[in-house]
């Protein structure tokens, strides 16, 4: 059986999600032939595997040179026609917060033309049910991140290590800030606490490579003492895997500060990390938090989340069950194990 992810190297993505499952797949299963890259999708060499399957779909025309979504649309006919079984994991409904007709089209060519789609959660499968009937829709939840970080450091030694006052209760909001309103919910919040709760949020600046590097330093330290925000980077900056656990390690929970959303990979991450997460009440996120007993804001009334948070005192024993929750249903092998008997479902039809 042989497998093509149509991405670019998935292991040079700061996104651990799909080498992970790689790695997983090869561990279960030695036999499988597996490859990725943009010049094999746009090449002859694409015919030579059985299952083609997307995980960003405008990573066609965004990684794969100068090609465009009527291309993408005619290749997919082409490959549909040779036999080739067309898949696609559901991360998003479209681009984040994108202006380009051509990369939001990329979304809707690759869902009308899949045979099988998998579901991080039940809201977007029962939705794309619907919007997507040619296509048989499963389940196969985010995974864990457990193979890469088998425990999290303590409160203590987390907040020393990156020069946080571990008698504060501390907020984190993990991830890149896609835009002002995001980033808004954030400032409310820290004006809200005035202090008394502090916000961990790694990303939440813009700042742009440039030959000022001091101006980086400058707005951190604005943040930090100005709104009591403390951040280390920038959109253009992840997190390194080494200094990840930390920043969950010296928080207390984690809050998903998202208006549009469908799947999160932050919330499986706080779960593994043993935290209390706190979302908003949309899409599969918003299902997934109601289901295990974590809580979850409405985005049309922002002006309760600053209460829900400060008011919560069971949320260590909420993160704890959440960590009891991953281990039992979404460890790295469970979903690994998932997806390969998906793929073996697929070259029996």
């Amino acid at each position: 059986m042989s497998i093509f992810f149509v991405t670019e190297n998935p292991y040079s993505l700061p996104n651990p999600y799909l080498r992970t499952l790689i790695d997983e797949l090869k561990c279960l299963d030695e036999s499988l032939e597996i490859q990725w890259g943009m010049r094999i999708f746009w090449s002859d060499e694409i015919f030579l595997f059985d299952i083609i399957h997307f995980q960003w779909p405008d990573a066609c025309i965004t990684e794969g040179g100068q090609h465009h979504v009527e291309e993408l649309e005619n290749r997919l006919s082409v490959l549909k026609a040779e036999g080739k079984k067309i898949v696609a994991t559901c991360h998003n409904l479209v681009p984040h917060y994108c202006q380009s007709e051509e990369r939001i089209k990329c979304y809707s060519v690759v869902y009308r033309s899949c045979d099988y789609m998998f579901h991080l959660g039940e809201y977007s499968q029962e939705m794309c049910q619907k919007e997507y009937p040619q296509a048989e829709h499963w389940l196969l939840p985010h995974h864990v991140y457990d193979t890469i970080y088998p425990s999290v450091p303590s409160k203590e030694e987390s907040c020393q290590r990156l020069g946080l006052k571990a008698n504060k209760k501390h907020v984190l909001c993990f991830g890149a800030f896609r835009d002002f309103e995001e980033r808004n919910i954030v400032s409310r919040l820290v004006k809200r606490w005035n202090g008394s709760i502090r916000m961990i949020a790694p990303n939440y600046m813009t700042v742009p490579q440039t030959t000022f590097p001091n101006k980086q330093r400058i707005r951190q330290l604005y943040y930090k003492y100005r709104y009591r925000l403390y951040v280390t980077g920038n959109t253009c900056n992840a997190v390194s895997e080494e200094l990840l656990p930390y920043f969950f390690g010296a928080s207390d929970m984690v809050l998903i500060p998202r208006v549009k959303i469908l799947n999160s990979g932050n919330l499986p991450l706080a779960f593994l990390m043993k935290k209390a997460v706190v979302g908003p009440d949309v899409g599969n996120v918003g299902l997934l938090l109601r289901k295990t007993n974590n809580h979850v804001f409405d985005t049309g009334h922002l002006e309760e989340l600053a209460d829900i948070i400060s008011s919560d005192e069971g949320y260590l024993e909420r993160g704890l069950k959440n960590y009891e929750y991953a281990m039992s249903h979404w460890t790295t092998a469970m979903i690994g194990r998932t997806l390969l008997e998906y793929y073996k479902k697929l070259c029996k039809v």
